[in-house]
């Protein structure tokens, strides 16, 4: 099956242990798409993609080197991330089986929060210390609704974490919290009573 390789803005610490068939015949069917500076990504990967897609905010278009390839530049003010949007040119040109190759979320989570309005729901899983963990969770809580949902991850993987959960749950916006001891979730909707709830079985 044809595969697209989708790369974003990333810092590739061991090359060798990335595989990723870079073959051109026509019969692969393979497609190589840069999401804005991600082509700094494929270029460190040896690759040359096909598309370069994106507003551009992060890569000038004049350092480009490859001119041989299609360029689709969208507005700044938009709905979808680059990455998003490389996903959704993929899907549209029949691609269903799509790999990204992406960045820290250090890096990602503030571009991903620009370019959207509203967070539906957010499953943590990354840094598993308090500081970092308690930094995702405001940058996202600015962009909660009553309908927003978060699930973190390894609550009690450590004494941060658990320390990270316990200053959650305490947040004021936070209403209900479902501890589940694997994760945690909680609810932002203001109509529900204010409760902390743990399950046990």
């Amino acid at each position: 099956m044809a595969t697209s390789y989708i790369f974003c803005p990333s810092r590739i610490l061991n090359k060798e242990k990335i595989k990723i068939p870079v073959s051109k015949s026509n019969d692969d069917g393979n497609i190589y798409i840069a999401a804005d500076s991600g082509i700094k990504t494929a270029e460190k990967l040896n690759i040359k993609p096909d598309i370069l897609i994106g507003d551009f905010d992060s890569f000038d278009l004049a350092e480009l080197k490859n001119n041989d390839m299609k360029i689709i530049k969208y507005p700044a003010e938009k709905n979808d991330t680059d990455l998003m949007l490389a996903v959704k040119y993929s899907i549209e040109n029949n691609y269903k089986n799509i790999e990204s190759y992406c960045g820290n979320i250090d890096n990602l989570l503030p571009e991903l929060l620009r370019n959207v309005n509203e967070l539906d729901f957010v499953f943590f899983d990354a840094n598993h210390k308090k500081v970092p963990t308690l930094s995702y969770f405001y940058q996202c809580l600015e962009k909660t609704s009553a309908k927003s949902i978060f699930v973190f991850d390894d609550i009690y993987w450590s004494k941060e974490m658990t320390q990270a959960w316990k200053q959650i749950i305490n947040h004021p916006r936070v209403r209900v919290s479902v501890d589940i001891f694997r994760m945690g979730i909680v609810f932002f909707d203001e109509e529900l009573q204010k409760g902390n709830y743990v399950l046990r079985f």
